[in-house]
């Protein structure tokens, strides 16, 4: 982002607070200005894992997935926890799983105490596959980079923000 694009969003941000702050209804304006710039970084992270991951022909929901199963290995992961831990639902789940069980990344198992349940583990593929991408995207991501360019006092203060934020937001998706 250029310094130029940068002010437009500014100055665009501004113009959008100020047009509601003469609004007659008196429309509360506050949260216009942190929700641009979530959603322009959150475009901007997609499109960069998009590109990182285009030569393991993945996609970011695919890793995901992946990263999930990872984190929480060694618990009996089923694909409806998958869809709650990332608020999506189970059926897309159920597709990514399915893909990622044909490239022999993933595989579901019958559940040792009740075989009526599946879950989810990775195959040595996977895990090896997990850890390669996570450390390129750790190395390369420019949502990484960018990060490691500011104070560490800032990235703790912006991880425990937006750690806040995703907690009181979680609230409201309470079917997930």
């Amino acid at each position: 982002m250029t310094s130029g694009s940068r002010n437009t969003a500014i100055d665009a941000i501004r113009h959008y607070r100020d047009v509601f702050k003469a609004d007659e209804r008196g429309i509360d304006t506050m949260h216009a200005g942190v929700m641009w710039y979530i959603v322009a970084l959150s475009h901007m992270i997609m499109a960069d894992l998009e590109d990182l991951l285009k030569r393991y022909d993945l996609t970011p929901s695919d890793l995901f997935v992946i990263a999930v199963v990872l984190i929480e290995e060694g618990r009996n992961l089923r694909p409806s926890d998958v869809a709650r831990i990332l608020l999506v639902s189970p059926a897309a789940v159920s597709l990514k799983v399915a893909k990622l069980q044909q490239r022999g990344l993933l595989m579901r198992e019958e559940d040792a105490k009740d075989r009526r349940i599946v879950v989810l583990r990775l195959t040595p593929d996977g895990a090896e596959l997990a850890h390669r991408i996570l450390a390129m995207v750790a190395a390369k991501g420019k949502f990484a980079r960018s990060l490691r360019k500011l104070p560490v006092e800032d990235r703790n203060a912006l991880e425990s923000l937006l750690g806040n934020l995703s907690v009181e937001m979680r609230r409201h998706f309470a079917k997930y």
